[in-house]
């Protein structure tokens, strides 16, 4: 029933087809893709448009959906349906693997390292969220180890940028936000 009060409406269809959870009060995540609506950066890199709203207080709830749309489209793009793992172990596939992932968190990238670098202590709570949701992505549960590993790849290498740019200018506190940022456990599989 919508009578123009302010009900939220969504198609839930797919919920349909969402596994049964045997397991009584126990959530089901489900992946939300990259939304095309916010507003575009037009020709500016994604650099640029950080440092732009970085510095700008009036601009927190831009920077919040900058990172957001960011963090889901890095997430959309790591996602393991789209790396499948092989059932065998061959250089050159692991090398292009390696490549892949670097340019599916290559924005992300950026946004780390200046948050990392930039950000004041009310902004520290977006690099959580880049690591919180990163870390929540459903891994998978069986295959080849060495690739299994590789799945957190990209979540190590934004660590590594984001933490070499917070002890650069000694932003300890950064460092630690960083390092303690919340993952639900039941969502860390493929270790």
């Amino acid at each position: 029933f919508v009578d123009g009060d302010g009900d939220f409406v969504f198609n839930a269809s797919e919920m349909g087809q969402l596994e049964t959870n045997d397991k009584e009060g126990r959530d089901v995540m489900i992946q939300i893709p990259a939304v095309s609506w916010l507003e575009n950066e037009g020709d500016q890199t994604v650099g640029a448009a950080t440092k732009a709203l970085l510095p700008d207080p009036v601009a927190r709830i831009q920077l919040d959906d900058f990172v957001s749309k960011h963090v889901r489209q890095g997430s959309e793009r790591i996602k393991s349906e789209n790396f499948p793992i092989p059932n065998s172990f061959v250089k050159e596939q692991f090398e292009q693997r390696v490549h892949d992932y670097e340019n599916a968190i290559a924005d992300l990238q950026i946004i780390s390292v200046l948050l990392a670098r930039w950000a004041n202590a009310d902004q520290a709570f977006l690099l959580e969220k880049i690591f919180s949701r990163l870390g929540e992505l459903e891994r998978p549960g069986g295959g080849l180890t060495v690739y299994l590993g590789l799945s957190w790849y990209p979540v190590h290498l934004l660590l590594y940028s984001a933490g070499i740019a917070a002890l650069s200018v000694r932003k300890f506190e950064i460092l630690r936000s960083i390092f303690l940022a919340p993952i639900r456990i039941e969502h860390r599989t493929g270790l």
